[in-house]
């Protein structure tokens, strides 16, 4: 944009030129001499400055009017300062309203991006997940033609080679089956053969005895056994022979039956075993016929899947690339009107999360403006209340605080100081201070002030008591004319801190203390610059001791708030907590908007800042003018936002109002 300024002619000026203006147009005898010399010096003086040409020229060029017709019908004579006046006065109008217009066509454009974008990111995860789908969809393919039920094979092929050797074996034990049920065949044959020797041997033994019994004469009884003596002795000896043989026989018959018993055994056993595998076998094989017909199946649906998801993934990729093209052409859109090579939009305000305003000082009257500003724009964008969380001490802070809330029309923000935080107590002390009176005093009142002066009898300053509104705020002690010390207190009236100063009235100790009394903080100085801050626990034992107060500051704000979530700090880029607190964050998290004041008569620091590490990418800045500077000089996309609206007579208007 193309910055106008125009001259600006102070009241006295206009007026004494509308007065020549009216004289030369309608002179007028009776007026003195003097007031028309005076008129005609105030002329020139207001011209000399325009044009240097002779008077005679200034007098004809200031006295040119025009003929205006008003709303109620009359002509009156402009001036053409009156009608420079209007003219310049319509360009400021126009300037406000083009960048009201200017205003809503960035917001308007970047909506649309938005809209695109969001678009864009569904039918990019619609994609992505397609696409996964697709893959997974053609591992499983993949998967389906590469298995040949080589395991379920295998073990078929177990099962069938178990099923052989069972009925090797089975072939073996019939084998031997027959062959005992032969040999117990035969043994029994042998054994009713010896059976029936045995009793032939018995009858021969039986006739023998017969012929004997019968024979009644003694004599030839005697010459008949003689005789028959060794058919007996030989019928014996069969007779032991056959038993023998017979005995032998029925053993061979009994091992034999016992055998062919184990064989039988065995043989219903390994039948058992061979129906069993049998069955194995072909649960096995109608197990791979089954899973090979699924696979046949499945492969008929994974390759319909993905038939379908290759059209799908081919009109989304469509789709993204329509989308894609809006989004560019929106993007050169913008960057084409707004003049600026990369994007810069407002910063993205999460009413869901707890926004912090950081501060470490309000020394300065812009400081203190600024985080007010801060706080305003937050809270009215917000429409919830911010926490300010302070490091700085200052126990007036809650009434400034209430100043600005109500002036700027705002709900009170929640307030977090680092001294009152460490200074808090369960059992506050109800020792409340007070003047006693002294009949070795003199005391005596500053009008202006207010404040109340102690002297002792001999004139010497003892102490000066301030108050707020009412209540004591300070006492500061005296010794020979010089500050010695310097009690400050809460708005309880409870001692909060004490200074402590050297023989040159220069800071050397501050004590800060806890509303029941005990110690908490101690600050020692060097020359006036705070070198150690010491902590205390309730019992006055050191807990803490830095050398810096950002050493302090972060180990207090990483005890309020380490690792919470849905946290985003907001500070300027120069202060000490704010500093402090970007130093902690992890570079990964967005959740830092860094103030930049006066970026448009500082671009030198805003870019070694936009190339800061971290990277920032939420700024806040005080005007629209801030604003643009930084859109004519990032190289990157970033978001910025003004937090005050400026109220001046400068005029925005670009060197063309067209797009």
């Amino acid at each position: 944009m193309k910055l106008f300024s125009r001259l600006r002619k102070d009241v006295a000026d206009h007026d004494a030129r509308d007065t020549n203006v009216k004289a030369q147009s309608h002179p007028t005898e009776n007026k003195p001499e003097s007031h028309q010399n005076q008129q005609n010096d105030t002329s020139e003086s207001t011209h000399k400055d325009v044009k240097d040409t002779p008077k005679s020229e200034k007098t004809t060029e200031t006295s040119q009017t025009v003929p205006t017709t008003t709303n109620n019908g009359k002509n009156e004579v402009v001036s053409v300062h009156d009608q420079r006046v209007k003219i310049e006065s319509d360009m400021n109008n126009l300037s406000h309203e083009y960048a009201q217009l200017r205003g809503k066509l960035k917001l308007n454009l970047f909506s649309e991006r938005d809209d695109y974008q969001s678009k864009y990111n569904k039918l990019s995860k619609q994609l992505k997940d397609l696409q996964d789908n697709e893959a997974a969809v053609q591992e499983n393919i993949e998967k389906n033609k590469n298995e040949d039920d080589g395991k379920e094979r295998e073990r078929l092929a177990g099962i069938r080679a178990d099923l052989k050797h069972q009925k090797e074996i089975l072939s073996k034990f019939k084998e031997q089956q027959k062959k005992l049920t032969q040999n117990i065949e035969r043994t029994d044959n042998k054994i009713n053969r010896k059976q029936a020797e045995l009793e032939r041997n018995q009858k021969e033994e039986t006739d023998l005895t017969a012929s004997i019994k019968n024979e009644t004469d003694l004599q030839k009884m005697m010459v008949l056994m003689e005789k028959q003596k060794t058919q007996v002795d030989k019928i014996y000896k069969s007779r032991e022979k056959i038993n023998d043989e017979l005995k032998e026989l029925q053993t061979d018959l009994g091992n034999d039956k016992k055998d062919l018993k184990d064989v039988n055994i065995n043989i219903n056993e390994i039948a058992s075993n061979i129906a069993l595998s049998n069955t194995k076998v072909t649960q096995v094989e109608q197990g791979i016929q089954r899973s090979h017909d699924q696979r046949i199946s499945t492969l008929k649906q994974l390759e319909a899947s993905s038939k379908s998801n290759v059209n799908e993934i081919k009109g989304l990729k469509i789709q993204v690339k329509n989308v894609t093209d809006n989004i560019n052409y929106v993007d050169k859109y913008i960057k084409d009107v707004f003049h600026a090579a990369y994007l810069v939009r407002e910063v993205f305000l999460e009413p869901t999360k707890q926004y912090l305003v950081l501060s470490d000082s309000i020394d300065k009257e812009q400081q203190e403006t600024d985080l007010f500003d801060i706080v305003n724009y937050l809270e009215k964008h917000l429409a919830t209340n911010v926490t300010l969380v302070t490091t700085f001490f200052n126990n007036q802070f809650a009434s400034i605080v209430d100043g600005y809330t109500k002036s700027m029309k705002i709900e009170r923000p929640n307030v977090v100081n680092l001294f009152e935080d460490l200074q808090q107590s369960d059992n506050p002390t109800d020792k409340i201070v007070s003047i006693p009176d002294n009949d070795n005093w003199v005391t005596r009142t500053d009008v202006k002030t207010k404040n109340t002066l102690i002297y002792d009898n001999s004139g010497n300053l003892l102490m000066t008591v301030e108050y707020t509104n009412g209540d004591i705020n300070r006492i500061n002690y005296f010794k020979n004319s010089k500050i010695v010390k310097t009690n400050i207190y809460n708005n309880d009236g409870i001692l909060s801190s004490t200074q402590i100063f050297n023989k040159e009235q220069k800071l050397g100790e501050e004590n800060f203390y806890r509303t029941d009394g005990s110690i908490v903080i101690t600050i020692n100085y060097e020359s006036g610059v705070a070198n150690d801050f010491q902590v205390f626990d309730g019992s006055g034992l050191l807990t803490q001791d830095f050398d810096k107060k950002e050493e302090l500051i972060t180990w207090w704000i990483n005890s309020l708030y380490q690792d919470k979530e849905d946290i985003v700090y907001v500070g300027s880029s120069t202060d000490l907590l704010y500093k402090a607190v970007a130093d902690l964050r992890d570079q990964d998290k967005t959740d830092l908007i860094t103030f930049v004041e006066n970026a448009h008569s500082n671009i030198g620091r805003i870019k070694a800042l936009l190339h800061k590490e971290p990277l920032i990418n939420n700024i806040f800045v005080q005007y629209e003018r801030d604003l643009h500077s930084i859109e004519n000089t990032t190289d990157r996309d970033i978001s910025v936002s003004a937090i005050k609206t400026a109220v001046s007579d400068e005029m925005y208007l670009p060197e063309s109002l067209k797009i």
